[in-house]
């Protein structure tokens, strides 16, 4: 496949991606199954992004001492930067370093998915952190720095666009959904849902609403 072609295909972060992903001295195993992977990988880190980004503008709710899990991200935050520029002076070791983003990913994703979490003092500047770290890395390495809701909408377009799902129906389904659950149809509600699993669709349900997304297998 040609380079362009790729990139029309899947964007040119995704090629990014794929070419970091190993060691420059190293071939690249190209496959389709390759490519969902980084897919994945790419969509894991952006809605982390956008939590990190949303985390960083909200009002602390709890001024409590640190938790574990923040502990744990706040230290690895201040590593962060030295850890990926050693790697960088280790042969351009780029596969580190992506170890390394998916480890920081990692971390705040247990912090912000935790069961009950609220926003305490810690929290802005962890997600600022985490924000600005990404600056730097994105201004060396050029990946990692595109608007987050841009880039996560055109990655479920083109995974729609693969399985041959428009999101109008995907839309119209939430609709049933919605009607269903105002009728207490519980069954319709939850076929619903389970069918759009099977197409690789999660929907959540959410304060504002029902959103979908793309569900990558882990």
């Amino acid at each position: 496949m040609l380079t362009r072609d790729f990139i029309r295909k899947y964007s040119a972060e995704v090629l990014r991606f794929f070419l970091l992903s190993g060691h420059y001295r190293s071939t690249i195993d190209y496959s389709e199954s390759h490519v969902k992977e980084v897919q994945s990988a790419l969509h894991r880190f952006y809605t982390a992004l956008t939590k990190a980004e949303l985390g960083a503008s909200v009002t602390p709710t709890s001024t409590l001492k640190p938790t574990p899990e923040e502990e744990k991200v706040q230290s690895f935050s201040k590593e962060f930067d030295s850890k990926w520029k050693e790697a960088m002076d280790e042969d351009l070791n780029t596969a580190k370093v992506i170890g390394l983003v998916f480890e920081y990913v990692r971390l705040l994703n247990a912090y912000i998915d935790k069961k009950g979490f609220k926003p305490t003092a810690q929290t802005q500047s962890i997600c600022a952190s985490f924000v600005q770290s990404f600056k730097t890395l994105s201004q060396v390495l050029n990946i990692f720095g595109e608007a987050p809701k841009e880039f996560l909408n055109t990655l479920r377009m083109s995974v729609l666009s693969e399985k041959g799902i428009l999101e109008k129906d995907i839309q119209e389904k939430i609709s049933q959904r919605s009607e269903a659950r105002a009728k207490k149809d519980f069954a319709t509600s939850d076929k619903i849902r389970n069918d759009l699993l099977l197409q690789g669709i999660e929907l959540r349900d959410l304060p504002h609403g029902t959103e979908w997304d793309i569900l990558f297998k882990s």
